[in-house]
Protein backbone atom coordinates (compact mmCIF):
# COMPACT_ATOMS: atom_id res chain seq x y z
CA UNK A 1 0.00 0.00 0.00
CA UNK A 2 1.29 3.50 -0.82
CA UNK A 3 2.48 5.27 2.37
CA UNK A 4 0.71 8.44 3.38
CA UNK A 5 2.13 11.52 1.71
CA UNK A 6 4.11 9.57 -0.90
CA UNK A 7 3.54 10.75 -4.45
CA UNK A 8 3.93 8.32 -7.30
CA UNK A 9 6.58 9.11 -9.93
CA UNK A 10 5.37 10.99 -12.96
CA UNK A 11 4.18 8.68 -15.72
CA UNK A 12 6.70 9.03 -18.52
CA UNK A 13 6.25 5.88 -20.57
CA UNK A 14 2.84 5.04 -21.96
CA UNK A 15 2.83 2.28 -24.54
CA UNK A 16 0.52 2.62 -27.53
CA UNK A 17 2.53 0.61 -30.05
CA UNK A 18 5.76 -1.28 -29.64
CA UNK A 19 8.25 -3.34 -31.56
CA UNK A 20 7.98 -7.04 -30.80
CA UNK A 21 10.24 -9.96 -31.60
CA UNK A 22 8.12 -12.92 -32.71
CA UNK A 23 9.64 -16.24 -31.56
CA UNK A 24 9.58 -19.04 -34.13
CA UNK A 25 7.44 -22.14 -33.59
CA UNK A 26 10.49 -24.24 -32.67
CA UNK A 27 11.50 -21.81 -29.92
CA UNK A 28 7.95 -21.86 -28.52
CA UNK A 29 8.01 -25.68 -28.47
CA UNK A 30 11.29 -25.59 -26.52
CA UNK A 31 9.90 -23.04 -24.06
CA UNK A 32 6.78 -25.15 -23.53
CA UNK A 33 8.79 -28.34 -22.97
CA UNK A 34 11.01 -26.56 -20.45
CA UNK A 35 8.23 -24.92 -18.42
CA UNK A 36 5.41 -27.48 -18.56
CA UNK A 37 6.44 -29.47 -15.49
CA UNK A 38 7.59 -26.35 -13.64
CA UNK A 39 4.20 -24.72 -14.07
CA UNK A 40 2.36 -27.93 -13.12
CA UNK A 41 4.37 -28.26 -9.90
CA UNK A 42 3.91 -24.58 -9.07
CA UNK A 43 0.11 -24.83 -9.11
CA UNK A 44 -0.26 -28.39 -7.83
CA UNK A 45 -1.99 -28.90 -4.48
CA UNK A 46 -3.46 -25.39 -4.30
CA UNK A 47 -7.11 -24.47 -3.92
CA UNK A 48 -8.77 -22.46 -6.68
CA UNK A 49 -8.43 -19.28 -4.60
CA UNK A 50 -4.76 -19.95 -3.88
CA UNK A 51 -4.10 -20.57 -7.58
CA UNK A 52 -5.81 -17.29 -8.47
CA UNK A 53 -3.88 -15.38 -5.78
CA UNK A 54 -0.57 -16.85 -6.95
CA UNK A 55 -1.26 -15.95 -10.58
CA UNK A 56 -2.36 -12.43 -9.67
CA UNK A 57 0.05 -11.29 -7.00
CA UNK A 58 3.21 -13.02 -8.29
CA UNK A 59 2.74 -11.86 -11.88
CA UNK A 60 0.57 -8.76 -12.14
CA UNK A 61 1.69 -6.87 -9.05
CA UNK A 62 5.44 -6.99 -9.65
CA UNK A 63 7.25 -3.74 -8.98
CA UNK A 64 10.05 -2.37 -11.13
CA UNK A 65 13.13 -2.49 -8.83
CA UNK A 66 14.65 0.46 -10.69
CA UNK A 67 11.55 2.61 -10.31
CA UNK A 68 11.21 3.30 -14.05
CA UNK A 69 7.54 2.32 -14.10
CA UNK A 70 5.06 4.05 -11.79
CA UNK A 71 2.82 1.04 -11.19
CA UNK A 72 3.68 -2.60 -12.00
CA UNK A 73 5.88 -4.47 -14.45
CA UNK A 74 3.36 -7.29 -15.00
CA UNK A 75 0.82 -5.13 -16.83
CA UNK A 76 0.52 -1.62 -18.20
CA UNK A 77 -3.25 -1.51 -17.51
CA UNK A 78 -2.91 1.10 -14.76
CA UNK A 79 -0.75 3.27 -17.00
CA UNK A 80 -3.89 3.92 -19.03
CA UNK A 81 -6.61 4.34 -16.40
CA UNK A 82 -4.94 5.64 -13.22
CA UNK A 83 -4.01 9.03 -14.79
CA UNK A 84 -7.66 9.41 -15.85
CA UNK A 85 -8.81 8.50 -12.34
CA UNK A 86 -6.45 11.05 -10.85
CA UNK A 87 -7.89 13.75 -13.11
CA UNK A 88 -11.39 12.93 -11.92
CA UNK A 89 -10.40 12.84 -8.24
CA UNK A 90 -8.71 16.23 -8.59
CA UNK A 91 -12.05 17.79 -9.59
CA UNK A 92 -14.01 16.48 -6.61
CA UNK A 93 -15.16 18.88 -3.87
CA UNK A 94 -13.83 18.91 -0.33
CA UNK A 95 -15.57 16.31 1.86
CA UNK A 96 -16.44 14.27 -1.21
CA UNK A 97 -18.11 10.90 -0.80
CA UNK A 98 -16.71 8.10 -2.98
CA UNK A 99 -18.05 4.58 -3.49
CA UNK A 100 -15.52 1.88 -4.35
CA UNK A 101 -17.35 -1.28 -5.44
CA UNK A 102 -15.39 -4.51 -5.88
CA UNK A 103 -12.70 -2.57 -4.07
CA UNK A 104 -10.11 -5.26 -3.42
CA UNK A 105 -7.40 -4.22 -0.98
CA UNK A 106 -7.53 -0.61 -2.15
CA UNK A 107 -4.08 -0.55 -3.73
CA UNK A 108 -5.29 0.53 -7.16
CA UNK A 109 -7.50 3.33 -5.83
CA UNK A 110 -4.68 4.46 -3.52
CA UNK A 111 -2.60 5.21 -6.61
CA UNK A 112 -4.94 8.13 -7.33
CA UNK A 113 -6.24 9.26 -3.93
CA UNK A 114 -3.43 11.74 -3.31
CA UNK A 115 -4.91 13.77 -6.19
CA UNK A 116 -7.93 14.65 -4.01
CA UNK A 117 -8.02 18.39 -3.26
CA UNK A 118 -9.44 17.86 0.23
CA UNK A 119 -11.04 15.31 2.52
CA UNK A 120 -13.16 12.36 1.42
CA UNK A 121 -15.38 9.66 2.87
CA UNK A 122 -15.05 6.28 1.15
CA UNK A 123 -17.71 3.56 1.08
CA UNK A 124 -16.28 0.16 0.15
CA UNK A 125 -17.90 -3.13 -0.87
CA UNK A 126 -15.66 -6.15 -1.39
CA UNK A 127 -16.29 -9.88 -0.84
CA UNK A 128 -12.75 -10.90 0.12
CA UNK A 129 -10.84 -10.41 3.40
CA UNK A 130 -8.66 -7.91 1.51
CA UNK A 131 -11.25 -5.32 2.53
CA UNK A 132 -9.53 -5.19 5.94
CA UNK A 133 -6.33 -3.94 4.29
CA UNK A 134 -8.32 -1.17 2.62
CA UNK A 135 -9.96 -0.23 5.91
CA UNK A 136 -6.54 -0.02 7.58
CA UNK A 137 -5.22 2.21 4.79
CA UNK A 138 -8.15 4.61 5.16
CA UNK A 139 -7.74 4.73 8.95
CA UNK A 140 -4.09 5.79 8.64
CA UNK A 141 -4.57 8.38 5.87
CA UNK A 142 -5.22 11.84 7.27
CA UNK A 143 -7.69 13.18 4.73
CA UNK A 144 -9.74 9.97 4.40
CA UNK A 145 -12.49 8.50 6.56
CA UNK A 146 -14.40 5.26 6.22
CA UNK A 147 -18.10 5.34 5.42
CA UNK A 148 -19.84 2.01 4.87
CA UNK A 149 -17.60 -1.05 4.73
CA UNK A 150 -19.47 -4.16 3.59
CA UNK A 151 -17.75 -7.50 3.03
CA UNK A 152 -20.07 -9.26 0.62
CA UNK A 153 -20.65 -9.92 -3.05
CA UNK A 154 -22.49 -7.49 -5.32
CA UNK A 155 -25.43 -8.99 -7.17
CA UNK A 156 -25.43 -12.33 -5.35
CA UNK A 157 -28.67 -14.22 -5.94
CA UNK A 158 -31.16 -14.48 -3.07
CA UNK A 159 -29.32 -11.96 -0.93
CA UNK A 160 -29.84 -8.33 0.06
CA UNK A 161 -28.20 -5.85 -2.31
CA UNK A 162 -25.35 -4.29 -0.27
CA UNK A 163 -25.73 -1.04 -2.20
CA UNK A 164 -29.01 -0.46 -0.35
CA UNK A 165 -26.90 0.58 2.65
CA UNK A 166 -25.68 3.63 0.72
CA UNK A 167 -28.20 6.46 0.31
CA UNK A 168 -29.43 7.31 -3.19
CA UNK A 169 -27.99 10.51 -4.72
CA UNK A 170 -25.19 10.60 -2.15
CA UNK A 171 -21.94 9.87 -4.01
CA UNK A 172 -19.73 12.43 -5.70
CA UNK A 173 -18.05 9.57 -7.59
CA UNK A 174 -18.22 5.79 -7.76
CA UNK A 175 -15.65 3.26 -8.96
CA UNK A 176 -15.94 -0.26 -10.32
CA UNK A 177 -12.47 -1.23 -11.54
CA UNK A 178 -12.07 -4.73 -12.99
CA UNK A 179 -15.00 -6.03 -10.94
CA UNK A 180 -17.92 -6.27 -13.39
CA UNK A 181 -16.98 -9.86 -14.26
CA UNK A 182 -18.56 -11.07 -11.03
CA UNK A 183 -22.14 -9.70 -11.13
CA UNK A 184 -25.05 -8.96 -13.44
CA UNK A 185 -23.96 -5.87 -15.34
CA UNK A 186 -27.35 -4.29 -16.01
CA UNK A 187 -28.62 -4.65 -12.45
CA UNK A 188 -25.29 -3.85 -10.79
CA UNK A 189 -24.45 -0.75 -12.83
CA UNK A 190 -27.95 0.68 -12.40
CA UNK A 191 -27.73 0.15 -8.63
CA UNK A 192 -24.43 2.03 -8.55
CA UNK A 193 -25.74 4.76 -10.82
CA UNK A 194 -28.69 5.34 -8.47
CA UNK A 195 -26.23 6.30 -5.71
CA UNK A 196 -24.66 9.13 -7.71
CA UNK A 197 -25.40 12.77 -7.08
CA UNK A 198 -26.41 14.83 -10.14
CA UNK A 199 -23.30 15.56 -12.25
CA UNK A 200 -21.38 12.73 -10.53
CA UNK A 201 -19.75 9.91 -12.46
CA UNK A 202 -19.38 6.15 -12.23
CA UNK A 203 -15.89 5.12 -13.39
CA UNK A 204 -15.77 1.59 -14.82
CA UNK A 205 -12.75 -0.30 -16.16
CA UNK A 206 -12.88 -3.80 -17.62
CA UNK A 207 -10.94 -6.06 -19.94
CA UNK A 208 -12.30 -6.52 -23.45
CA UNK A 209 -12.22 -10.30 -23.17
CA UNK A 210 -13.55 -10.76 -26.67
CA UNK A 211 -10.01 -9.80 -27.75
CA UNK A 212 -7.89 -10.54 -24.69
CA UNK A 213 -5.52 -13.10 -23.21
CA UNK A 214 -7.91 -13.92 -20.38
CA UNK A 215 -10.88 -14.42 -22.71
CA UNK A 216 -8.88 -16.61 -25.07
CA UNK A 217 -7.67 -18.66 -22.09
CA UNK A 218 -11.21 -19.28 -20.82
CA UNK A 219 -12.70 -20.31 -24.16
CA UNK A 220 -9.60 -22.35 -25.06
CA UNK A 221 -9.79 -24.37 -21.87
CA UNK A 222 -13.43 -25.33 -22.34
CA UNK A 223 -12.86 -26.18 -26.00
CA UNK A 224 -9.95 -28.39 -24.94
CA UNK A 225 -12.18 -30.50 -22.65
CA UNK A 226 -14.87 -30.90 -25.28
CA UNK A 227 -17.20 -28.25 -23.87
CA UNK A 228 -17.54 -25.94 -26.84
CA UNK A 229 -21.02 -25.07 -25.56
CA UNK A 230 -19.52 -23.54 -22.41
CA UNK A 231 -16.86 -21.74 -24.46
CA UNK A 232 -19.60 -20.24 -26.64
CA UNK A 233 -21.54 -19.18 -23.56
CA UNK A 234 -18.50 -17.24 -22.33
CA UNK A 235 -18.05 -15.63 -25.76
CA UNK A 236 -21.64 -14.39 -25.60
CA UNK A 237 -20.93 -12.88 -22.16
CA UNK A 238 -17.80 -11.15 -23.47
CA UNK A 239 -19.70 -9.72 -26.46
CA UNK A 240 -22.63 -8.59 -24.33
CA UNK A 241 -20.29 -6.80 -21.92
CA UNK A 242 -18.74 -4.81 -24.76
CA UNK A 243 -22.14 -4.04 -26.28
CA UNK A 244 -23.52 -2.77 -22.97
CA UNK A 245 -20.53 -0.86 -21.63
CA UNK A 246 -17.95 -0.65 -24.37
CA UNK A 247 -19.90 1.33 -26.94
CA UNK A 248 -21.05 4.94 -26.85
CA UNK A 249 -23.60 4.29 -29.60
CA UNK A 250 -27.21 4.58 -28.42
CA UNK A 251 -28.42 1.14 -29.56
CA UNK A 252 -29.17 -1.01 -26.50
CA UNK A 253 -26.23 -0.08 -24.32
CA UNK A 254 -26.19 0.86 -20.64
CA UNK A 255 -27.03 4.49 -21.44
CA UNK A 256 -30.19 3.57 -23.34
CA UNK A 257 -31.19 1.12 -20.58
CA UNK A 258 -30.75 3.80 -17.90
CA UNK A 259 -32.74 6.25 -20.02
CA UNK A 260 -35.56 3.74 -20.28
CA UNK A 261 -35.62 2.94 -16.56
CA UNK A 262 -34.72 6.32 -15.02
CA UNK A 263 -36.34 8.70 -17.50
CA UNK A 264 -33.12 10.45 -18.54
CA UNK A 265 -29.98 9.59 -20.50
CA UNK A 266 -26.59 9.72 -18.78
CA UNK A 267 -23.47 10.96 -20.54
CA UNK A 268 -21.39 7.96 -21.57
CA UNK A 269 -17.74 8.07 -22.62
CA UNK A 270 -15.69 5.06 -23.72
CA UNK A 271 -11.93 4.90 -24.23
CA UNK A 272 -10.14 1.91 -25.77
CA UNK A 273 -6.83 1.19 -24.05
CA UNK A 274 -4.36 -1.11 -25.87
CA UNK A 275 -2.98 -2.55 -22.63
CA UNK A 276 -0.88 -5.72 -22.32
CA UNK A 277 0.55 -8.32 -19.94
CA UNK A 278 4.32 -8.78 -19.41
CA UNK A 279 6.47 -11.49 -17.82
CA UNK A 280 10.19 -12.27 -17.55
CA UNK A 281 9.67 -15.91 -18.59
CA UNK A 282 7.49 -17.76 -21.06
CA UNK A 283 6.29 -20.05 -18.26
CA UNK A 284 4.94 -17.13 -16.25
CA UNK A 285 2.72 -16.04 -19.16
CA UNK A 286 0.31 -18.90 -18.42
CA UNK A 287 -0.67 -17.18 -15.16
CA UNK A 288 -2.24 -14.29 -17.04
CA UNK A 289 -4.93 -16.57 -18.40
CA UNK A 290 -6.13 -17.06 -14.83
CA UNK A 291 -6.60 -13.56 -13.46
CA UNK A 292 -10.26 -12.88 -14.34
CA UNK A 293 -11.81 -16.08 -13.08
CA UNK A 294 -10.66 -19.22 -14.94
CA UNK A 295 -9.68 -21.03 -11.69
CA UNK A 296 -13.30 -20.74 -10.51
CA UNK A 297 -15.16 -21.49 -13.74
CA UNK A 298 -16.77 -24.90 -14.18
CA UNK A 299 -19.62 -26.07 -16.46
CA UNK A 300 -22.94 -25.30 -14.75
CA UNK A 301 -24.11 -28.89 -15.19
CA UNK A 302 -21.24 -30.25 -13.09
CA UNK A 303 -21.41 -30.87 -9.35
CA UNK A 304 -20.20 -27.84 -7.39
CA UNK A 305 -16.66 -28.29 -6.11
CA UNK A 306 -15.99 -28.06 -2.37
CA UNK A 307 -14.33 -24.75 -1.46
CA UNK A 308 -11.12 -26.50 -0.36
CA UNK A 309 -10.90 -28.80 -3.41
CA UNK A 310 -7.61 -28.84 -5.33
CA UNK A 311 -7.13 -26.56 -8.32
CA UNK A 312 -7.23 -28.33 -11.68
CA UNK A 313 -3.75 -27.73 -13.10
CA UNK A 314 -5.02 -28.60 -16.59
CA UNK A 315 -6.43 -25.07 -16.68
CA UNK A 316 -3.07 -23.33 -16.43
CA UNK A 317 -1.33 -25.92 -18.63
CA UNK A 318 -3.97 -25.42 -21.33
CA UNK A 319 -3.11 -21.71 -21.37
CA UNK A 320 0.60 -22.50 -21.70
CA UNK A 321 -0.08 -24.92 -24.57
CA UNK A 322 -2.32 -22.41 -26.35
CA UNK A 323 0.46 -19.81 -26.17
CA UNK A 324 2.71 -22.34 -27.92
CA UNK A 325 0.21 -23.41 -30.57
CA UNK A 326 -1.68 -20.16 -31.24
CA UNK A 327 0.68 -17.25 -30.52
CA UNK A 328 -1.10 -14.96 -32.97
CA UNK A 329 -4.34 -15.29 -30.99
CA UNK A 330 -2.55 -13.72 -28.01
CA UNK A 331 -0.34 -11.35 -30.02
CA UNK A 332 2.52 -13.10 -28.23
CA UNK A 333 5.97 -11.62 -28.56
CA UNK A 334 9.04 -10.27 -26.77
CA UNK A 335 9.45 -6.52 -26.32
CA UNK A 336 12.25 -5.42 -28.66
CA UNK A 337 12.83 -1.80 -27.70
CA UNK A 338 16.04 -1.01 -25.77
CA UNK A 339 14.59 2.22 -24.34
CA UNK A 340 11.44 0.48 -23.07
CA UNK A 341 11.63 -0.47 -19.35
CA UNK A 342 10.02 -3.79 -20.32
CA UNK A 343 12.61 -4.57 -23.02
CA UNK A 344 13.17 -8.33 -23.28
CA UNK A 345 9.92 -9.30 -21.53
CA UNK A 346 7.35 -11.67 -22.98
CA UNK A 347 4.04 -9.95 -23.68
CA UNK A 348 0.45 -10.67 -24.74
CA UNK A 349 -2.53 -8.46 -25.48
CA UNK A 350 -5.08 -7.50 -22.79
CA UNK A 351 -7.09 -4.51 -24.09
CA UNK A 352 -9.32 -2.55 -21.70
CA UNK A 353 -12.36 -0.32 -21.87
CA UNK A 354 -12.33 2.79 -19.68
CA UNK A 355 -15.90 4.00 -19.21
CA UNK A 356 -17.49 6.97 -17.44
CA UNK A 357 -21.25 7.19 -16.86
CA UNK A 358 -22.33 10.64 -15.65
CA UNK A 359 -25.72 11.53 -14.19
CA UNK A 360 -27.22 14.72 -15.67
CA UNK A 361 -26.93 17.91 -13.63
CA UNK A 362 -30.12 18.89 -11.87
CA UNK A 363 -31.60 15.39 -11.83
CA UNK A 364 -32.10 13.15 -8.80
CA UNK A 365 -34.33 10.28 -7.87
Amino acid sequence: MRPEGHRLPKLNYRVTKMELFRPAAEQLRREFAHYREIVARTYSGLTDQQAYDLAYYDNLETHDPLGRLPYYRGTDQREFFVPRLREMFAKLPDNARIGDFGAGDGQTTAMALDALPGKAVIDIIEPSPAIKTYEAYISTTENLSLGKSIQTEIGKLNSVNPLLAIPDDSLDMALCVHAIYFFDIVAGIQSMYRKLKPDASLFVVFADEARSTTGRAITGYFNSIGRGDVAEEHRRVFDERVQLLGSDSRHHNIASIIEENFGHAPALTVEDAPSRFYADKFGNMAAFGMVTGLPFFEPKDQVTKPQNASFNTDKVLTVLEALKDYPDDFDLGVVDEPTNPRHGMWTTVQPQKIVTITKPLGWSR
